[in-house]
C-alpha cells in the first residue's frame, strides 16, 4: 500500500510509520509505503497470515477509515483537485 498526502494527513505520518507490518518506508517523494509481509507471494501461499497482518494494520490506523459491512460512517481524507 502506498499513502500520499491526503492519507498521511488523515492517519498522521508517525502513525503510518509505526504500522505493525513487515516493512514501512517513507519515500523521497514523501509518500509512505507499507508492505504487510516479506513477500507479495504470501497472498497466494499464506493468505491467513497476510489477512492477520492487514487486520492489525487496520486496527492500528483506525478501523473507521476502512470498509466494513454494516458501517455507515467513515473517516475520510480531504482531497483537493486542481488543474
Amino acid at each position: 500500500m502506498t499513502f500520499g498526502p491526503p492519507y498521511i494527513d488523515l492517519f498522521t505520518r508517525d502513525r503510518l510509520l509505526s504500522a505493525p507490518a513487515h516493512e514501512v518506508r517513507e519515500l523521497p517523494s514523501g509518500h509512505i509505503t507499507i508492505q504487510l509481509t516479506q513477500s507479495y507471494l504470501d497472498l497466494e501461499t499464506d493468505y491467513p497470515r497476510v489477512a492477520a497482518v492487514r487486520d492489525r494494520v487496520i486496527e492500528h490506523l483506525g478501523p473507521d477509515a476502512f470498509f466494513a459491512a454494516g458501517r455507515t460512517e467513515y473517516r475520510t481524507p480531504n482531497f483537493t483537485f486542481s488543474r
